[in-house]
């Protein structure tokens, strides 16, 4: 990655409550939720009902092909409703296991002078909400231990992918999709699209691509990789004094 003119591994940060989540995520204990948790929560920092899914707003027409060639139209058959949202998604898709973290680029610092940056306030503020502790360590090596992880408990089968690590596109979720895109929903391209006004939270959030992990009983899933160590823990307001 670049970051003002100097490259630099991906560094993700994760916050935590407890100095205690933070040493359990330096020891490689990562804490996945299930992907429905995000829209049952009332907190604006943490909850999102659209987590997931591909809300798709108008006065909407759905039509269905028949066997016969018939083109079935909604507003035809019923013309006095008004189909005004939909919330499209996938069958199951609350129970993908899902870590959340942040990554480290220019949209969340403010440059300072080579190789000195400092966190922008609006970022620091935001990740207050979700904790004291900051523990920051290499994307490459999450990744890497976490695939490892799903192949040896065999969850997974190497060469095929079992994880996905990307960052969020922010966007005004309400006018993002169309009918047209339900069509890319199994490539889980929604989960990786959120409103601008979760922008600060700048998340690199690692899915893994098995809905049924998580049993229904449960809501979360551990993956117990081993050492992260590259993994430091910092004080959320000592942020400003982390060196690459």
């Amino acid at each position: 990655m670049n970051l003002y003119g100097n490259e630099i591994p991906n560094i993700l940060i994760k916050i935590c409550e407890k100095e205690e989540y933070a040493k359990d995520v330096k020891n490689g204990k990562i804490y996945m939720k299930e992907s429905g948790y995000f829209r049952k929560l009332e907190e604006n920092h943490r909850g999102d009902i659209y987590d997931g899914k591909m809300p798709i707003h108008g006065n909407l027409d759905i039509k269905i092909g028949l066997k016969n060639g018939r083109i079935k139209s909604f507003k035809q058959d019923f013309p006095d409703l008004v189909i005004k949202e939909i919330d499209a998604g996938m069958v199951n898709d609350d129970k993908f296991p899902i870590y959340c973290t942040t990554i480290l680029n220019e949209n969340i610092t403010e440059y300072i002078s080579d190789k000195e940056f400092n966190f922008k306030n609006e970022f620091i503020e935001e990740m207050k909400n979700f904790g004291r502790y900051a523990v920051v360590f290499n994307a490459d090596e999450l990744i890497h231990k976490s695939s490892k992880y799903l192949v040896e408990n065999k969850l997974a089968t190497r060469g095929e992918t079992a994880c996905i690590l990307s960052t969020i596109n922010y966007c005004d979720i309400h006018n993002k999709y169309t009918i047209k895109d339900t069509a890319y929903i199994q490539n889980l391209i929604q989960f990786y699209n959120k409103d601008l006004s979760y922008k600060w939270q700048n998340e690199c959030r690692l899915i893994i691509l098995n809905n049924r992990l998580i049993p229904s009983d449960k809501d979360h899933f551990i993956m117990q990789i081993g050492e992260l160590e590259t993994a430091v823990i910092i004080p959320i307001d000592e942020l400003n004094s982390l060196e690459l």
